[in-house]
Order: structure tokens, then C-alpha cells, then sequence
């Protein structure tokens, strides 16, 4: 694997404090994985708490506040969105907070030509290619799906 081949992982969280931690910690030992970027979508129970506990455990963490929604969009593809902008990775992972990563799945997904997804156990991964913001113009409307291929 080539620097050129790093995941980024963004996690959407909403309220996540009883499972945060561990998809957080499963993805953590992930050779692939260069950041894991958690949007806290303005949750309202101890879930900030939790990351911040993590950062020290986690070098690879990221933790973003969602803010405000703007007009017309919805909550968690409006967080997934803002982790995508942030991102450093060649390939995007998103995945829920409520999940948990096998050993080894994220290099058993492939890259490139190669590129297996399993939403049943991982979430989607994309090349970052796709989710420029003139394909994801068209989908900003109330009401209709943020991610086209989620």
C-alpha cells in the first residue's frame, strides 16, 4: 500500500455516547486507515465527553462540530458531508457510530480496479474522486438524499 492508498473514516454521530468508543477503537489499529473523523452532529448527551476522552488513546482521531444545519439540508448527510471536505485520505469511509470493524476489514475491501464494498459490514468506501461538490450540488434539496451511493 502506497501513502496514495490511506482511508479516511468519517463518522457521523448523533448522540453516540454508549457506542462511539468502540467503532472508534476498532477502526484505530487499521493500517489503512489515516484519520477517523467523528462530525458530532449536535448531540445532546455525553457523546462529546467520550471523544474527548478518546483523543489522547486515539492519535488518529479527528473530532468536528457540526454547527448549525444549513437550509435544506438534513442532519447526518450534512455531517457526513463536512467530514468528506476535511478529509486527507485518497479513499473515503463512511460508516455509522454504531458499528464495529473486524481486524483486517478495511484492507479486505480493496482499492483501485479491485474495490469490493460490503455496506453489511463496513459502510461504503469511495474514491474521493466522486464526492466532489458538483456532483453533490444536485442532491442539496430538503427531502432527498445527500449521498447518491449510500
Amino acid at each position: 500500500m502506497t501513502s496514495t492508498q490511506t482511508v479516511s473514516v468519517i463518522i457521523p454521530a448523533r448522540n453516540e455516547e454508549f457506542t462511539i468508543a468502540s467503532v472508534v477503537r476498532s477502526l484505530a489499529g487499521q493500517a489503512e486507515v489515516s484519520e477517523i473523523i467523528v462530525v458530532n452532529d449536535q448531540s445532546e448527551d455525553g457523546t462529546a465527553a467520550v471523544l474527548a476522552s478518546l483523543r489522547g488513546e486515539v492519535p488518529k482521531l479527528r473530532v468536528l462540530e457540526a454547527g448549525v444545519l444549513p437550509e435544506g439540508w438534513v442532519g447526518k448527510n450534512h455531517a457526513a458531508w463536512q467530514g468528506s471536505q476535511r478529509a486527507k485520505g485518497a479513499w473515503l469511509l463512511f460508516t455509522d457510530a454504531d458499528t464495529l470493524h473486524l481486524p483486517g476489514s478495511t484492507a479486505q475491501a480493496g482499492y483501485g480496479d479491485d474495490i469490493r464494498v460490503d455496506t453489511a459490514w463496513t459502510g461504503q468506501i469511495v474514491d474521493r474522486s466522486w464526492f466532489t461538490d458538483e456532483q453533490y450540488a444536485p442532491y442539496r434539496k430538503a427531502g432527498q438524499v445527500k449521498v447518491p451511493f449510500w
